[in-house]
């Protein structure tokens, strides 16, 4: 965390949303040597008294943030024995668990009626299951918004002779109406679609619904959606160091690029592997700088709304990374130059005043900024992601095990990290000519 920020600003506190809560901010608990009592561990030398070294072994830690409420500002803490346990415990207070939907759901059983039939419409059903509550707390903002598109461009808006596939009722939507439909789509799209119409079909057969269980229709969407040779994926450039440096120097080097946030950000993504989403939803109180090693705390992302959440994409995502000498140096200018209350190391909009909250870059517009940028300057085809898949390449080239990069990137599988992160050729072993 970087010293000396405080949340207070000269005006007072920046306003919270009902609802929402402020910066998270941790404390380290020591023995004191005197008293041999807990008390908090001093950052700063006071009169007659020193700092504590960074070295003094801790007994606790505690985090805590404002909330706003209906009543007013709260404050919550918890403890935890690591400075990760404290903020785990404190996000599980911010963010309750939902209801128990299967326990609702028994209770109420026996007064619902099927509410779907072979009759109903393949819309009506699309409509229902995308806005159920249960569609909607199980996904991010991100998904919901990118499935709700689909719906409606690629599915309901089908024209089928005068009418539409969304007009169609469940039982003439069979498995050949389902093969040709994603025939004619991309294979990106057709992936969509497929996993939608799956996922809304078995929602009309738990509601009342027979037709999807009795044509065979389940079994065509359970297929796995092949990318033909005619619609090959656009693969992420690949990157050395040594480029991934020289594309960071021209940004500095450029009057327009200079002064945005784009150098800064792609040294940050280029020392750490982490994805653009998650690099813009970087806190000041994520990074360690005065820890031995240098670290990051990737635990929050920004969402498809534009929000930052407290949660990466996937489980794996949440990761403790070392940080590079050239990215400490970075952060440390940066924390220099930075208000006393800001929040986010890359804000999308800045504070001029206590009232303005910091907001993130939107993941669509800021990837779309750096391509088109770096396309300017002459590195065509470059994307962030070419620096997280430059990152994955390094670390199989000095050697690391691919559970130790896929750590690194946040993958769950190391599968995904050696399929389409890592740029290299495939070597037999070296010894394979003398054995054969």
């Amino acid at each position: 965390m970087i010293e000396g920020k405080s949340l207070r600003s000269a005006r007072g506190r920046p306003s919270l949303e009902s609802g929402r809560h402020g910066q998270i901010t941790t404390t380290a608990w020591v023995i004191d040597k005197t008293s041999g009592k807990e008390r908090r561990r001093r950052l700063t030398a006071g009169v007659d008294q020193g700092a504590d070294s960074k070295r003094t072994p801790t007994v606790r830690w505690t985090a805590e943030a404002y909330i706003q409420t209906d009543g007013g500002r709260k404050r919550l803490q918890a403890r935890g024995a690591t400075k990760d346990e404290a903020v785990e415990a404190l996000q599980h207070k911010l963010n309750p668990p939902e209801p128990d939907l299967l326990a609702e759901a028994l209770a109420t059983a026996s007064e619902q009626s099927s509410s779907f039939t072979n009759k109903t419409s393949l819309g009506d059903v699309l409509d229902a299951w995308i806005s159920d509550p249960t569609t909607v707390r199980t996904r991010s903002v991100g998904t919901i918004l990118r499935y709700q598109h689909a719906i409606d461009r690629s599915i309901k808006g089908r024209r089928v002779g005068l009418t539409s596939l969304g007009s169609a009722p469940l039982e003439r939507v069979t498995p050949r109406v389902v093969t040709l439909l994603l025939a004619s789509m991309t294979p990106a799209v057709a992936k969509t679609c497929r996993g939608i119409l799956r996922q809304a079909l078995t929602y009309a057969v738990a509601n009342g619904a027979t037709a999807p269980t009795v044509n065979g229709t389940f079994s065509m969407l359970s297929q796995r959606i092949e990318r033909g040779p005619e619609s090959p994926a656009s693969p992420t450039v690949a990157i050395t160091r040594s480029e991934a440096e020289k594309i960071i120097s021209d940004l500095r080097e450029d009057p327009k690029a200079t002064n945005t946030d784009l150098p800064d950000l792609l040294r940050f993504m280029a020392g750490t592997g982490c994805r653009t989403s998650e690099a813009t939803a970087l806190a000041w109180y994520q990074i360690e700088l005065n820890s031995d090693p240098p670290t990051v705390l990737i635990n929050a992302t920004v969402n498809g709304a534009g929000q930052r959440q407290a949660h990466t994409k996937t489980r794996a995502g949440v990761r403790r990374l070392a940080l590079p000498i050239t990215v400490v140096t970075m952060l440390r200018a940066r924390g220099a130059k930075a208000k006393p209350d800001s929040v986010l190391v890359f804000p999308s909009s800045r504070r001029r005043n206590a009232e303005r909250v910091e907001t993130p870059y939107w993941t669509s517009n800021i990837t779309g900024v750096i391509r088109t940028e770096l396309d300017r300057l002459g590195h065509e085809g470059v994307t962030g992601r070419s620096f997280r898949k430059m990152v994955a390449t390094e670390l199989d080239k000095a050697g690391f095990t691919p559970r130790q990069i896929a750590d690194q990137l946040g993958h769950s599988r190391p599968s995904v990290t050696m399929d389409v992160y890592q740029n290299r050729e495939a070597i037999g072993p070296r010894n394979a000519a003398a054995i054969l």
